[in-house]
């Protein structure tokens, strides 16, 4: 069978002796030498096939953008120049003429066409589902983590970054061997990307849970990588999404209890490279690599990960009964006088002085508390909404972000907070969250509504800042007072949200 990659033909699969489709009437035999055999996938922006290479009598990969935008345009060529310039048999190989335009019939549009290298095998998120989710062992980790620090040491030597790393991203081959795939959104570091970078505009390459701070703001760097390549091995280490960990109210990632079968070491090395700071992960791949090589010289000198030491339950002590010592017995008071001779002479007497003397010693105290309950209340009830406003604050930021990487990966905004994959659900005991689309290719509004007095209420918005460019801005207002109606949709304004009245940027 031989298939028509035309997007809107109405019957794509022709017979494999034929050179132009039946039903739309564009060619088959692309360049003179590729014919489509299949498809292997699909996104928002191109398909990708198999083809069989008339002259190599090999199996490759075929990628063919689907979407006009410039920016588009502009990643698939990027991606083309760098697995060209990167010879290395982690990265799949693209042969100089490997890029080409092709024209459907009657079809004044080319479509960018991109031939590599088939990498067989699977890639690690599917492999881990093949394995029910069960997390690797420290042995393989390390050496895949080598594997790809090595690779994307290559990479970075050519001073280029690749921006997605992801478990996707990733490729298992038959032999065992790793390699990195999807260059699309790989950077070169040169002058003029540093320039755009310290203007803001540079495009912000997202995939939730594995994408740092730092790209999402459209500042990445070679470091970006590490701290997505940490977050792929929690998920290869956890079997479970790096978003499952993730404390949003303290920006804690607490994945360390359920990868207990690692070292400590190990782990270290890991939370190093997803350190919140560029500045406190490893500086280079040849950090990352020496790391690798201690930890793994420790595993052969038969170092094992070690775990928790029990602490051993000690039997609570008996109750013992106290005897004051006859020294502290109240002795005989003869020189008393005849007022305090009886009073203690007499045992119930001497039980209503003792709580007179009590009270009058507590009173005090009584009143002093409540002297200061009275004053540390208000502050209290302050810090202890605070503390509420957070969640909100962290889930509609955490928000903002996953839509800005939901519409880079789907050309749209998502309607439902469960598309998201945050794991934020939409009831909690103090808000209600919503999402609601204004346009799926221009803004989206998504608010935390109080559900108690006393709280302030919070308003997110993402809009489309250059379409053709694929960039999006972001941005949080808060109503200036409690209040339990979110604030209006911001507007943006020059390149920067305007929040309505009443409310007030958190980004002042």
């Amino acid at each position: 069978m031989s298939l028509c990659i035309r997007p809107n033909c109405p019957n794509p699969q022709n017979p494999d002796n034929i050179l132009f489709c039946l039903a739309c009437g564009s060619e088959l035999l692309l360049e003179g030498r590729y014919r489509v055999a299949s498809i292997l996938g699909g996104g928002g922006f191109g398909k990708t096939f198999a083809v069989s290479d008339a002259r190599s009598n090999t199996t490759k990969v075929l990628k063919v953008l689907i979407n006009e935008h410039p920016k588009a345009v502009e990643l698939f060529q990027r991606e083309a120049e760098v697995l060209a310039r990167l010879n290395h048999p982690g990265i799949p190989n693209v042969d100089t003429d490997g890029y080409f335009t092709f024209f459907p019939h009657s079809s004044q549009e080319p479509l960018h066409c991109l031939v590599m290298e088939k990498i067989e095998g699977l890639d690690l998120e599917k492999y881990l589902r093949q394995r029910g989710d069960r997390p690797i062992d420290q042995k393989m980790a390390v050496q895949w983590l080598t594997e790809i620090v090595t690779i994307l040491q290559k990479v970075h030597e050519q001073n280029f970054f690749h921006r997605d790393i992801k478990p996707p991203n990733i490729m298992l081959r038959a032999d065992g061997r790793l390699a990195l795939i999807d260059f699309g959104t790989a950077r070169a570091v040169t002058g003029t990307y540093v320039a755009k970078q310290a203007i803001g505009q540079v495009t912000g390459v997202i995939s939730a849970g594995y994408t740092p701070s730092e790209q999402i703001n459209g500042q990445a760097v070679q470091q970006s990588d590490f701290f997505a390549l940490g977050r792929t091995f929690v998920y290869l280490l956890t079997g479970k999404d790096p978003s499952h960990f993730y404390d949003p109210i303290n920006d804690v990632l607490s994945w360390r209890d359920h990868a207990t079968h690692i070292s400590p070491q190990f782990a270290d090395l890991l939370d190093q490279m997803m350190a919140r700071l560029v500045s406190q992960r490893p500086q280079n791949a040849e950090v990352i690599l020496q790391s690798l090589a201690n930890i793994n010289q420790s595993s052969q000198l038969g170092s094992t990960p070690t775990q928790p030491t029990a602490v051993p339950r000690v039997p609570p002590t008996q109750p013992v009964t106290h005897q004051p010592p006859v020294s502290s017995q109240i002795a005989p008071n003869f020189g008393a006088s005849p007022l305090v001779a009886q009073v203690s002479s007499s045992p119930g007497n001497k039980t209503n002085v003792a709580l007179i003397i009590g009270l009058g010693c507590f009173l005090p105290f009584v009143g002093l508390f409540l002297l200061i309950g009275a004053i540390a209340l208000p502050s209290f009830l302050n810090q202890a909404n605070k503390a509420k406003q957070s969640e909100a604050k962290t889930y509609i930021g955490s928000m903002n972000r996953a839509q800005q990487a939901y519409f880079l990966e789907n050309n749209k905004f998502s309607s439902t907070i469960a598309e998201l994959q945050l794991g934020i659900k939409s009831e909690t005991q103090n808000y209600s969250y919503s999402v609601n689309v204004i346009n799926p290719k221009q803004s989206v509004r998504l608010t935390a509504k109080a559900k108690v007095s006393g709280l302030k209420s919070y308003t997110g918005a993402v809009f489309v800042q250059n379409a053709k460019e694929f960039l999006t801005i972001a941005g949080t207002c808060e109503t200036t007072a409690p209040s339990q109606t979110p604030p209006n949709m911001p507007e943006l304004v020059k390149g920067a949200i305007q929040c309505p009245a009443g409310s007030q940027s958190l980004a002042r």
